[in-house]
């Protein structure tokens, strides 16, 4: 499978504001995207691009399919996030050494899939495709709107 470069980390934390905080200190300046209740996945989002992704969680909704499952990380690396040229191509790839498809998403020009790896690796592995170097220059408003309900 080709992989470009790990696009970005998810962590989760019990103490989510306090995490927020101390990254911020770290980063010294506040996130691109602050605290986006993702709806659609039961999930608090805090998100910054540079120099390597950093997406931030609190898990709120146990019924939605991702919350439950970061709920029951409680904290650390959730998943790495490998950027990949054609998803397709490397989901197959997965799928024929046996690795477990958690979730698909199709944001538009934004394509990811997260996959159960956590046995193996100690987090999950997810895919994610899109065109150019800045996930934020394909990013389209029309799903992040309909993903925040």
């Amino acid at each position: 499978m080709k992989i470009e470069r790990v696009d970005h980390l998810h962590v989760s934390a019990p103490d989510f504001d306090k995490f927020v905080d101390e990254f911020k200190k770290i980063m010294g300046r506040e996130f691109t995207a602050p605290d986006m209740d993702m709806q659609h996945y039961g999930t608090i989002v805090t998100y910054e691009p540079y120099p390597i992704g950093i997406e931030l969680f609190k898990a709120y909704d146990a019924e939605r399919s991702v919350s439950s499952r970061l709920a029951a990380s409680s904290r650390g690396v959730f998943a790495v996030s490998y950027k990949v040229p054609d998803i397709q191509e490397a989901r197959k790839e997965l799928e024929e050494l046996g690795y477990k498809e958690i979730e698909y998403y199709d944001f538009g020009p934004i394509k990811e899939a997260l996959y159960d790896t956590d046995d193996k690796f100690g987090f999950n592995l997810e895919l994610i495709e899109y065109a150019g170097e800045d996930i934020q220059e394909v990013a389209d408003p029309d799903v992040t709107e309909e993903l925040l309900g």
